[in-house]
């Protein structure tokens, strides 16, 4: 991939995660107020928006570094599990049949937080500094997370 592409692709990805974040607020004030304090909304916005940021910054200088693409992926992956949750519960609880695919989107989000947090628990530090493994005997961990989020993920299916 040329890197004005790389670059492209990581300010869309960025433009994608604020939309949602827009969509995800809208939606979420149509909910029933809920017990969260805003400082923690706040908060967690701006931890992942942090993340988004960085990801499209990194990309669009290094686009082969595979810490801009975790970072982007996992901003993104917060805030459309964030955001898929407060559809679901506006079109499943609150206001039944009112959206469109409420049950999808509840299942969009019962899994998407398993990935979001491998990425960023497990494949930050085993990626950083410098975007590689910090050497060839590190790959049967990185399968290994690979593995244990796929089953993780693969089970919340079964219970939703």
């Amino acid at each position: 991939m040329s890197p004005r592409t790389a670059a492209r692709l990581a300010w869309g990805l960025w433009i994608l995660f604020w939309a949602c974040v827009g969509v995800g607020l809208y939606v979420e004030n149509l909910n029933p107020a809920d017990e969260e304090p805003l400082s923690d909304k706040l908060a967690l916005l701006i931890a992942f928006g942090s993340f988004s940021t960085v990801g499209a910054v990194v990309i669009s200088r290094r686009p082969n570094h595979a810490i801009g693409w975790v970072f982007s992926a996992v901003g993104l992956g917060a805030v459309i599990g964030s955001a898929s949750g407060a559809y679901a519960e506006y079109s499943v609880i609150t206001e039944p049949g009112s959206l469109p695919a409420g049950l999808a989107a509840a299942w969009l989000q019962s899994w998407t937080w398993y990935p979001t947090l491998g990425l960023a628990i497990i494949f930050l530090p085993l990626l950083f500094p410098s975007g590689g493994l910090p050497s060839p005997r590190w790959r049967p961990v990185l399968w290994l997370a690979v593995a244990a989020i796929a089953i993780e993920s693969a089970s919340s299916f079964q219970d939703s």
